[in-house]
């Protein structure tokens, strides 16, 4: 699955969201200084005093590695709805049942304590690609505040946001035998921070102008003589960035 490899202005950003509200945002923030003002650990034998009470902690299943986000562990930071922080723990994203493993003892392990917001950082091709989760949006059909969206980008008018899941099935083809398929389906979302709206967007002008309709204008701009019926992502994200450095 495609990731969004992040510049170092955007790393920083995606740092400084773990802490942010809505009406404050940090900025100098790295992953080796983490927010001094919550509670770190940076050992999974913490997570027994992070957490409390594991779920299923001898649990011996397999995870099925075509569910994952990414088909290996990988190195990331938590933070937790209570103010406490676990980073340098091996995660794991899976986006059929849109949950989200930690890695104890060799087994995949459901954090007790409720998740607010992550990220997975991506080192096995040479550069840092870093996919950044949150949860705690309005319901929306049958996606609820604890399902997880991967984060386009932020601001302090909108937020861009993707849920991305899999699911499988079987394909079967005449005169041979069945096998077992994963489909993977992307949605876009534009979170309105001042409305605390949330509303599925395509890629269009006119559908990520519903969403933002004071900001028409400024998207328009932004969007300029591009094909404005067939957006890209990074377009769209583009345009977002601009509503969240506007005036109005």
């Amino acid at each position: 699955m495609k990731t969004t490899t992040i510049s170092s202005r955007l790393f920083i950003l995606a740092i400084a969201f773990f802490s942010f509200s809505s009406t404050s945002y940090c900025q100098d923030q790295s992953i080796t200084n983490p927010d001094p003002n919550q509670l770190a650990f940076t050992n999974a034998a913490n997570v027994f005093t992070l957490t409390g009470t594991l779920i299923d902690p001898n649990s011996k299943y397999r995870i099925d590695e075509h569910a994952l986000l990414y088909p290996y562990w990988l190195k990331g930071v938590v933070n937790f709805s209570n103010g406490k922080q676990l980073r340098n723990i091996d995660l794991a994203f899976n986006m059929i049942s849109n949950e989200l493993y930690f890695k104890n003892n060799n087994r995949p392990n459901l954090f007790a304590d409720t998740v607010r917001s992550f990220f997975i950082i991506d080192t096995l091709n040479g550069a840092s690609d870093v996919t950044t989760f949150s949860n705690g949006y309005p319901d929306l059909g049958l996606l609820t505040d604890k399902s997880y969206y991967q984060v386009i980008t932020l601001g302090p008018v909108a937020h861009l946001l993707k849920y991305v899941s899999k699911k499988k099935r079987e394909s079967y083809q005449y005169g041979s035998a069945s096998k077992i398929v994963y489909d993977v389906t992307e949605k876009l979302f534009v979170y309105n921070v001042k409305n605390k709206s949330l509303q599925p967007i395509k890629n269009t002008t006119a559908s990520i102008s519903r969403a933002l309709p004071m900001y028409a204008n400024v998207l328009q701009q932004s969007i300029g003589n591009k094909n404005e019926k067939h957006l890209t992502e990074e377009e769209i994200a583009t345009a977002i960035r601009q509503v969240n450095d506007s005036k109005l």
